[in-house]
């Protein structure tokens, strides 16, 4: 649902590993859970770098 917000803000989509974040052996699930808990403490920092570390504009 992120993907479909950010592309209609002509906001590039996030493409995550290709392993599913569901997956516990996922090398990011840790950080994403970690970055989801602090964005509902309302600090977007760790899920702002996040999505930007798997954007399409780095994935160039």
């Amino acid at each position: 649902m992120a993907n479909v917000g950010l592309l209609q803000h002509d906001q590039p989509a996030t493409l995550w590993p290709a392993t599913d974040l569901r997956n516990t052996e996922c090398p990011i699930r840790d950080e994403y859970i970690a970055a989801i808990k602090e964005a509902d403490a309302r600090n977007y920092g760790p899920l702002i770098d996040l999505y930007q570390r798997f954007s399409e504009d780095t994935q160039i």
